[in-house]
C-alpha cells in the first residue's frame, strides 16, 4: 500500500483573462494491492484498488478561448486485476482488466458528477503466445492479443460519446543466437475505431490506425 500527495505550479503559458495568478495544482493518491503466486503453479495473480484526487486543474475559459480557468476537484477510483501464467508447455497467457470511475467533484464550469474525458468505465486486454524450437539454437514465437476499450466521453460536458472498440493484434518472431526479427500486425481486422482526442469546443477526436504492419530486426554486436 502507498499514499502520496503533492503540489506543482501551473504552466507559465497558461493565463487567466483578468491577469490573476493561478493557484498550484494539488493532488493526492492512495493505492492498496496484493499478489498471489502458488508455489506449485506457474502463474501470478494481482489485484489493486486506488483513488486519485486532483484540485485546481486548468480548463479552457468558455468566454475567452485563448485563456484558462481553474476547476474545483476531480476524482478517479478504480480496481485493476491481472493474471499471468503458463497454460501448457510452450503456451503463456497474460490478461488484465480495469474498472474505472472518474468524475468531476467540484467545478466552476461543468456539472459535478460528469465523467472525465477519455476515461472508460471498463478496459481489458489479453495476450497469448506460443514458443517452440527451430533446431538446436533457434526458436519461433507466435502471439495474438485483444484490446478492448469501453465507451468514453470526449468532453467535460459529456455531450460527445466515443463508442467502445475491440482491436485484434498478432505477431511472429524468429530468434537466432545473435539476431532476431519480428513481424507484428496491429488492428488485424482493419476495424475503424476512435482512439483518443482533445477536449475542445467542439471536441477533436482522432481515429485509430488502420491495419498496420511493423518489421523489426535486432542484432547483437557483442
Amino acid at each position: 500500500a502507498n499514499y502520496s500527495a503533492g503540489a506543482m505550479p501551473t504552466l507559465p503559458q497558461s493565463r487567466a483573462f483578468d491577469g490573476s495568478a493561478f493557484s498550484p495544482v494539488t493532488g493526492k493518491q492512495w493505492e492498496a494491492g496484493a499478489k498471489f503466486q502458488p508455489s506449485s503453479e506457474h502463474w501470478l495473480g494481482s489485484i489493486a484498488i486506488f483513488e486519485i484526487e486532483r484540485s485546481n486543474a486548468l480548463t479552457r475559459d468558455p468566454a475567452h478561448p485563448s485563456y484558462s480557468i481553474q476547476t474545483g476537484e476531480q476524482r478517479s477510483r478504480g480496481i485493476e486485476l491481472e493474471w499471468s501464467g503458463k497454460l501448457a508447455p510452450g503456451w503463456h497467457l497474460t490478461a488484465q482488466g480495469t474498472w474505472l470511475d472518474t468524475e468531476i467533484v467540484k467545478d466552476n464550469r461543468y456539472r459535478p458528477g460528469n465523467r472525465l474525458p477519455y476515461s472508460s468505465k471498463f478496459s481489458a486486454s489479453a495476450w497469448i503466445r506460443h514458443n517452440f524450437r527451430a533446431g538446436d539454437t533457434a526458436s519461433w514465437v507466435i502471439a495474438g492479443g485483444i484490446v478492448h476499450q469501453g465507451e468514453r466521453y470526449a468532453d467535460f460536458a459529456n455531450t460527445v460519446l466515443i463508442p467502445s472498440f475491440t482491436r485484434l493484434d498478432a505477431g511472429i518472431t524468429y530468434r537466432a543466437p545473435r539476431w532476431s526479427t519480428t513481424l507484428s500486425i496491429e488492428n488485424l481486422a482493419d476495424k475503424r475505431y476512435y482512439a483518443s482526442g482533445v477536449e475542445n469546443r467542439p471536441a477533436v477526436i482522432y481515429p485509430g490506425a488502420p491495419r498496420t504492419l511493423n518489421l523489426r530486426m535486432n542484432f547483437d554486436l557483442n
